[in-house]
C-alpha cells in the first residue's frame, strides 16, 4: 500500500509539474495573444490614421480644384463686367453719335432753308439780297455738310 500511495503521490507530483508546465504554457500563450492583440491595435490604428491621411489629401486636393475654380469664375466675372463697361461705353458713343447726327441735320436744314430764302430773295428782289449773303450762306451749309460727312463716316469703335 506504501508503494500505491507512493506511486500516487509520485503521480501527483508528475500532474502537479504537469499542471505548472501547462500554467506556464497558457501563461506564454496569454502573452503572446495580448502582444498579438496590442500589435493588431496599433495596425488598425496606423491603418486608420493612414485612412484619415488619406482622405486629408484629398480634401485638400478638393479644397484647391474648388479654389481654382472659384478664380476661374472671379475672372468670367471680371471680364464680363469689362464687357458691359465696354458695351455701355458703346451705347454712349452712340447716343453721342445720333445726338450730333441730329444737331447737324438739324444745321443742315436750317442752313438749307436760309440758303433757299436768300435765292428766293434774291430772284424776287433782287436789290435787297447781296450776293455775298448768299455765298456766305451756300459756304456755311458746305462746311455743315462737310462735318456731317465727317461725322457720318467715323468710326464709333
Amino acid at each position: 500500500m506504501n508503494k500505491i500511495i507512493a506511486e500516487l503521490l509520485e503521480r501527483n507530483e508528475l500532474l502537479q509539474r504537469s499542471n505548472a508546465d501547462l500554467k506556464g504554457l497558457l501563461d506564454l500563450r496569454d502573452e503572446e495573444l495580448k502582444s498579438r492583440q496590442e500589435e493588431l491595435q496599433q495596425a488598425q490604428a496606423q491603418t486608420h490614421m493612414a485612412e484619415l491621411e488619406k482622405a486629408k489629401e484629398e480634401w485638400k486636393e478638393k479644397a484647391r480644384e474648388l479654389e481654382k475654380e472659384i478664380y476661374e469664375v472671379r475672372d468670367d466675372v471680371v471680364k464680363r463686367e469689362e464687357e458691359v463697361a465696354r458695351w455701355k461705353r458703346s451705347e454712349e458713343q452712340i447716343a453721342a453719335f445720333v445726338r450730333e447726327v441730329t444737331d447737324l441735320q438739324g444745321e443742315l436744314l436750317a442752313k438749307d432753308a436760309r440758303v433757299r430764302e436768300l435765292q428766293q430773295t434774291l430772284r424776287e428782289r433782287p436789290e435787297e439780297t447781296q450776293p455775298q449773303q448768299l455765298e456766305s450762306a451756300r459756304k456755311e451749309f458746305h462746311d455743315v455738310e462737310q462735318r456731317f460727312a465727317l461725322v457720318e463716316s467715323s468710326d464709333l469703335s
